[in-house]
């Protein structure tokens, strides 16, 4: 099964999302997760005349001539200020992204949908279960997985809000709802080993994935499934962790990669090695 490259390249919290590959379409856009938040602040936002702009999912879909936004997901979210009582940071929980994906397809624009299965931000050193799921048995979290995975869709099908693109996790290269620490957690897996290296951990990981992929595809049949992971500075690293995928029989369209030029440094060559590899593997 052939399947597209989507590189996320993160510059001043900005991502621009591009289907690679010998695909012709393209996807230009950004992750506006935050923006009904700093909505609630009365943030000002202005064109480069100075002109106050009235709605910005609008203005990015006509002026900046975007066709897809990313918006994150948590489970439960509960980080406030505690100034004013109003959340902030993690705050994208279903009500909050239902109807921020709504305004998003109400303008046109392709929704991508970033499950992050956590409560809070999660990433190659956090994984964290969420607080409700974490007395689950690995079988009890195998059904949550899925029936969370499933609920979140079927509401935001109902509300208008259908995501053309999901995200099963959130920079995932490590593994997902790990128990314990996440950067030493034994259910922990290594992007670059194959799968008989670590079954036991290997295989706690994929059946998760596998288990928000059925729900995707019951839900949501027409959006493409994202594995996302962010090692983009090692092919070898990537492929093998795509390898790994394949092998153990994941559902999913398209490879996500994020690509952070402060972290990872300005390592074209290295990028340009990593996509190449993949594209050949």
């Amino acid at each position: 099964m052939k399947r597209l490259i989507l590189s996320l390249i993160f510059s001043a919290g900005i991502s621009t999302m591009l289907h690679a590959e010998d695909q012709p379409l393209r996807l230009a856009g950004g992750d506006i997760s935050l923006l009904p938040s700093y909505e609630e602040y009365n943030t000002p936002y202005k064109d480069k005349d100075g002109k106050t702009i009235a709605d910005l999912v609008t203005y990015a879909a006509e002026t900046l001539h975007w066709n897809a936004c990313r918006v994150r997901l948590f489970v439960n979210p509960c980080i406030t200020n505690p100034d004013d009582g109003k959340r902030q940071g993690e705050v994208q929980d279903l009500a909050y992204v239902t109807a921020l994906g709504k305004r998003i397809k109400d303008a046109g624009m392709a929704f991508m949908l970033d499950f992050h299965y956590s409560d809070t931000w999660a990433d190659p050193l956090k994984q964290v279960i969420p607080t409700a799921w974490q007395a689950l048995t690995e079988d009890q979290l195998y059904d949550t997985m899925y029936t969370y995975t499933r609920m979140c869709l079927r509401t935001l099908v109902d509300a208008g809000a259908a995501p053309d693109y999901v995200q099963v996790g959130n920079e995932i290269s490590y593994g997902m709802l790990l128990r314990g620490k996440s950067a030493t957690s034994s259910d922990r897996v290594k992007p670059w080993e194959k799968i008989s290296a670590a079954p036991e951990q290997w295989g706690r990981f994929t059946g998760l994935l596998s288990q928000g992929a059925k729900a995707v595809r019951e839900v949501c049949p027409e959006a493409k499934i994202i594995i996302h992971i962010e090692r983009t500075n090692s092919q070898e690293a990537c492929v093998q962790f795509y390898k790994n995928m394949n092998e153990a029989g994941v559902e999913y369209d398209i490879i996500g990669l994020s690509y952070y030029p402060f972290w990872h440094g300005r390592l074209n060559a290295e990028l340009a090695s990593t996509l190449s590899g993949l594209h050949t593997a």
